[in-house]
């Protein structure tokens, strides 16, 4: 499987993302005395992250361009 960074091009913010959110999930985690690793929590991540970040692209393109039905229910 290709490794997230390299199939997709990351802004420096969504790297940071990316990082706090490991960071935020691994330590929730240990405090409750979870059952991940930090390993575990950045493989799901790592899955997951990519389809946050084209959705938040979309959505800045949409809010952008004035397209985008969802938008303008909200406004």
């Amino acid at each position: 499987m290709p490794d997230a960074n390299t199939s997709t091009e990351y802004s420096e913010g969504e790297r940071l993302l990316a990082a706090a959110l490991v960071e935020y999930f691994t330590d929730d985690q240990m405090r409750r005395g979870g059952g991940f690793t930090f390993e575990q929590v950045e493989e799901g991540i790592r899955h997951v992250f990519p389809l946050v970040v084209e959705m938040r692209r979309e959505m800045a393109k949409n809010a952008s361009t004035g397209d985008g039905s969802e938008q303008q229910g909200q406004q």
